[in-house]
């Protein structure tokens, strides 16, 4: 009888640890949103990725160890990609080959308005999965998008030079968006060039 009362117990303790953690694990990914006012609709958190040039992207290793980086993504057919070295002492490099659940944040605009203690930003993030980019011809075409958005002032011929140099030790990956969404505090005056 003590041995039973004892696994019913302990039955027990297990089943109240694993609601615990499942109820953690759910409320810590998945938050209502508390400011539901400045949120913003789907097209408009598109239109702060695709119009913002610099994202932080957040990874974690296989033991779960977080690391943010600043990046220089790409938006191009409703995927984003980003670049970066293939040494393995990276630490980017290696967290994505590890793990590819990445977090990534834009921010469109920040500018401070001390007179009401508070910053009239613009953001967007997205959730999703990252992978590693082989195929040469997929690469030169997502690399020639790159050099066409960040470099656009540069000649055709240096573009496709710059490419063929660094397609060998470029790491280049695929995020899949899995989740996106946005906030703003004010939407003008970054959204009044936004086609309705």
């Amino acid at each position: 009888m003590q041995r039973r009362n004892l696994l019913v117990g302990l039955a027990a303790g297990i089943a109240a640890s694993a609601s615990v953690e499942a109820a953690h694990t759910a409320s810590s990914t998945e938050r209502p949103v508390r400011r539901t006012d400045y949120l913003l609709s789907e097209e408009e958190a598109w239109y702060v990725i695709a119009n913002t040039p610099n994202a932080v992207m957040g990874t974690a290793d296989a033991s779960g160890v977080p690391y943010a980086v600043p990046i220089t993504p790409l938006l191009l057919n409703g995927r984003i990609y980003i670049h970066g070295t293939k040494d393995p002492k990276s630490r980017k490099f290696e967290n994505l080959r590890q793990n590819p659940k990445v977090s990534i944040v834009w921010i469109g605009t920040d500018p401070l308005k001390e007179d009401e203690f508070t910053v009239k930003y613009v953001s967007a993030m997205i959730a999703g999965s990252a992978r590693l980019v082989t195929d040469r011809a997929e690469m030169q075409k997502i690399f020639e998008a790159y050099t066409q958005r960040f470099a656009s002032s540069q000649s055709k011929e240096k573009q496709l030079d710059t490419i063929k140099g660094s397609i060998e030790d470029v790491a280049l990956w695929e995020v899949t968006v899995d989740k996106i969404s946005g906030k703003a505090k004010a939407k003008s005056p970054f959204f009044d060039g936004m086609k309705k």
